[in-house]
């Protein structure tokens, strides 16, 4: 066994020291902070890894039918003289809505002035059927005449046909006669002055069968012309009655339109209930909207429109929180919505400018807007114990929630962008 160089009594002399040995004491609250510092250290890492953040983006729009309001248009300028329905009224399609007047638009101040304007196109329908018969019975004249020429014509010919038959026979025989003649003179029977003579003959017969045969060429020529007159003659009288008609159906027309003038009828073009009545009897109009009806089966929805850099990661089905003007936050709070649909193309702020404010919108000068249908909860608020329902065209502000992310991510958000980069 190795001994050292000096003894174990002189080395354990050595470490005592005189004021005894050290000890730390840690006191009980001291062991309490650095519990409460290490769980809240934990925490804070546990919070920043299941906490989420999700941005925010604002819309703003109004609420709408989901299938549009019928807007019922006069077709006539003039006065409204009777209203025959009212706002929140169930309407059937084709029910009369107005009654409208144009007597001041066509009297120029003077009573009766469309009474006059019809007797005058009856006149005008009278002079008008007066010289269509006129008319009608010259051509009819000239019709019967050239049928009588037609007529008289094909009896000449016929008769001259019969008499050019008999002159060709009779020149047929004077040939015979002249051949026989000339058959007898060659014998020594007859002379030659008699034998000049039966030529002769022959010669009167043959000129009087070349006249009769221009004379029916003559003929012919006659009743072809007639002919022609005949067809020209019903030609003109089916354009004549043609054009009587046209100008007859200009004159009904003119009366139906001027005794549409007097007092016509608007009638509504689809069933459902009257939303708003925008014009009173005794109002002047010219073509404009009088009322709107909302169609039977629409529901309200909220439609909002959203810049192009907010459309992203806006989908069917996801949740909105809606705010109406109309009813104050603090008292009626917000509703939960849900998206119906989002429109593929942009539109700008002129074509959405009758349905919002464009100065509501925050988006770029040459940026589009996205059409975007939010379904509502109901049709109405519930408070203490008054319905308040919704109304077309309120204003309506909805709160679209877009990416989600959990806070530790967030915070080292710049680090990914800088990674994402690199």
């Amino acid at each position: 066994m190795k001994q050292g160089l000096f003894r174990e009594e002189v080395l354990a002399a050595k470490q005592t020291s005189p004021l005894g040995a050290v000890f730390i004491m840690q006191p009980l609250s001291l062991k309490l902070l650095a519990g409460l510092a290490c769980a809240c250290a934990v925490g804070l890492i546990l919070f920043l890894g299941l906490s989420q953040y999700a941005a925010r983006v604002t819309a703003f729009g109004i609420i709408a039918p989901s299938m549009g309001l019928l807007k019922v248009q006069s077709p006539n300028s003039g006065i409204v003289l009777r209203r025959s329905v009212q706002a929140g009224q169930q309407v059937r399609a084709g029910q009369v809505l107005y009654t409208v007047s144009s007597e001041m638009l066509y009297s120029g101040g003077r009573v009766g002035a469309l009474a006059e304007g019809l007797q005058s196109i009856a006149a005008r329908a009278g002079s008008l059927a007066a010289e269509q018969g006129n008319t009608t019975r010259a051509l009819e004249r000239d019709m019967d005449n050239n049928a009588g020429i037609v007529a008289s014509l094909a009896a000449e010919i016929r008769q001259s046909e019969v008499e050019l038959a008999i002159q060709e026979e009779r020149f047929a025989v004077a040939g015979q006669q002249y051949q026989k003649h000339v058959e007898a003179q060659a014998q020594g029977y007859i002379s030659s002055s008699a034998l000049q003579l039966k030529y002769e003959l022959v010669l009167e017969q043959k000129a009087r069968l070349q006249s009769m045969r221009r004379e029916q060429l003559t003929l012919r020529r006659s009743l072809a012309g007639a002919e022609h007159d005949a067809v020209t003659l019903r030609s003109k009288k089916t354009n004549v009655l043609e054009q009587f008609e046209r100008q007859q159906l200009a004159l009904e027309q003119e009366r139906v339109t001027m005794s549409l003038a007097k007092e016509s009828l608007v009638t509504a073009p689809g069933a459902g209930t009257v939303a708003s009545v925008l014009i009173e009897p005794g109002q002047r109009i010219d073509k404009q909207v009088l009322l709107t009806i909302l169609p039977d089966g629409a529901r309200y929805e909220a439609v909002v429109y959203l810049p192009s850099k907010a459309i992203a990661h806006v989908r069917p089905n996801d949740a909105v929180r809606l705010r109406i003007a109309a009813f104050p936050y603090l008292q009626f709070g917000s509703l939960s919505g849900t998206v119906l649909e989002v429109s593929n193309v942009a539109m700008s702020l002129q074509e959405i400018a009758d349905e919002v404010t464009p100065n509501n919108i925050p988006v770029a000068k040459n940026d589009g807007l996205f059409r975007v249908r939010v379904a509502l909860p109901g049709t109405q608020l519930l408070l203490a114990g008054k319905t308040y329902p919704f109304r077309t065209g309120m204003q309506i502000e909805a709160e679209f929630l877009h990416e989600r992310l959990s806070l530790l991510r967030w915070i080292f958000r710049p680090l990914y962008e800088l990674q994402a980069k690199g």
